[in-house]
């Protein structure tokens, strides 16, 4: 083998590696996110189910950080409608019908945390 071959030999190896460490990172930041149940008796009526909390994150960068803590709170948001959906039926799964809703969210060392807590409701 000559060392033009040996060369673009290397290199495509190395792209090749890049690409698999690239796609590794990305699909860690889209894992699913925590949940919390608070099964106790609420005052929103026969249509709401027991409060439920979902958590979701993204990573802090230096530049564009609002982006960075929107993209945590539609995680979070995103995460609480599929858990929504999965315990009471898709009719429950949508955040704007929901009762008593709240997102916070933090910075936790690399990363924005966002907890999204309401009453999953289906429509009357």
């Amino acid at each position: 083998m000559s060392k033009a071959r040996t060369s673009i030999a290397f290199i495509a190896l190395a792209a090749g590696l890049a690409a698999v460490a690239s796609t590794g990172a990305s699909a860690q930041e889209w894992r699913r996110g925590e949940y919390e149940y608070f099964k106790g008796p609420h005052k929103f009526g026969p249509h709401c189910e027991y409060r439920i909390g979902a958590r979701g994150s993204a990573p802090v960068k230096f530049f564009g950080g609002a982006h960075e803590v929107r993209k945590a709170e539609l995680r979070s948001i995103g995460d609480w409608e599929f858990e929504a959906g999965r315990l009471f039926g898709p009719q429950y799964a949508r955040w704007d019908l929901a009762a008593d809703k709240r997102v916070h969210c933090d910075a936790k060392g690399l990363e924005f945390v966002c907890t999204a807590i309401a009453h999953p409701c289906r429509p009357h």
